[in-house]
């Protein structure tokens, strides 16, 4: 079964590729696309990542890169206790908005692209416990297979 779709460059609204840094208009970037398939205590989940790929304006633009264009590779998840960059938004419970943290440390988010097939993603398990134990009795509930009969 193939778990993940291949990745794919994709373009703004504008329909650019190749998209120039406001800051530094000499740097810009590229963004790819993939939908990846997981599987956890029999519950399949589907979810679309993205990555760029940053580089010298020029240079991404002599690669001639299209929209649509399938890149060999894959994008892979890498959560860390140290942000990427200044500024990163940490990983967020999207039910109770609580920042999720490992021994008292905000766990951050990153996705990359790599043509290192054997790559794998590397998850932090948070360590804050939900306080809403009507939320972990629906998260529960909702994880159930479905019926086959109408």
């Amino acid at each position: 079964m193939n778990t993940q779709t291949p990745v794919k460059v994709t373009s703004n609204d504008q329909g650019q590729v190749v998209i120039a840094n406001t800051n530094k208009p000499e740097y810009g970037y590229i963004r790819l696309e993939q939908t990846k398939a997981t599987f956890a205590n029999g519950f399949l989940n589907r979810q679309k990542l993205s990555a760029l790929i940053a580089g010298r304006l020029e240079d991404l633009e002599s690669m001639g890169f299209e929209e649509g264009q399938e890149l060999p590779g894959k994008l892979v998840v890498e959560e860390t206790i140290t942000p990427r960059y200044e500024g990163q938004d940490p990983k967020i419970n999207p039910e109770t908005g609580e920042v999720l943290e490992k021994d008292g440390k905000p766990i951050y988010r990153n996705v990359s692209y790599t043509t290192d097939m054997n790559a794998q993603d590397v998850f932090i398990q948070h360590d804050k416990v939900m306080q809403d134990s009507n939320a972990s009795q629906e998260q529960e509930e909702s994880a159930e297979a479905p019926s086959l009969t109408s």
